[in-house]
């Protein structure tokens, strides 16, 4: 029997859930078009994108690589390196140390992290929010939207902070200055430890 173009628009409109269980250990790769992505319990390498469909990973995975154009992506638990990327949906990472990078275009990041070691942030339009401990460097960049990093009162290191048309609010350093009397930009640099300023 071959199926006629009715058969084939009702077949289209019906919704299905595919659930897969596989050994903790496996590495997994895996890619939509609208679906949502949802793993948990997996240890070994996770790829996941998808083009409308939410991407959620739980637990600890040795590398995690996760996108989508304009689903959000939450990640949670990570102990090793953790990459996330929207265009236009949030990025949010709960828990996660080693590597960071979250990228978005005009969605927002949000990061609480553990014990992240270098963590690279950058978003376009949506606004950015980080707090955690750090073991190496931090670098958030956004062109149009806000910036929050919260660190512990605690932290030692060299902090170099710019805005070309925004304020800047820090709590760790000296005021910032205008970086020169024809523009609006401001900056403020600054260390923080034994020989800096004493973090707050």
């Amino acid at each position: 029997v071959i199926p006629d173009e009715d058969d084939w628009q009702r077949a289209r409109k019906v919704a299905a859930n595919l659930e897969v269980q596989v050994p903790s250990g496996v590495s997994l790769d895996i890619e939509t078009v609208s679906a949502t992505i949802d793993i948990r319990g997996v240890k070994g390498e996770i790829e996941a994108g998808s083009v409308s469909g939410a991407v959620t990973v739980a637990g600890a995975s040795a590398e995690i690589e996760v996108e989508s154009v304009s689903g959000s992506v939450k990640v949670s638990g990570g102990v090793g390196n953790v990459t996330a990327e929207s265009v236009s949906g949030k990025v949010m990472l709960e828990g996660c140390s080693g590597d960071i990078d979250a990228t978005t275009v005009s969605g927002q990041i949000r990061v609480e992290a553990e014990a992240a070691t270098d963590v690279e942030i950058e978003s376009v339009a949506g606004s950015v929010y980080f707090k955690g401990a750090l073991g190496g460097d931090l670098e958030v960049e956004s062109h149009s939207g806000n910036v929050e990093v919260h660190l512990p009162a605690s932290v030692v290191g060299e902090f170099s902070l710019e805005t070309f048309s925004g304020g800047i609010d820090n709590e760790f350093g000296p005021p910032a200055r205008r970086t020169d009397r024809y523009t609006p930009g401001l900056s403020a640099e600054f260390s923080t430890g034994e020989d800096g300023a004493d973090g707050s």
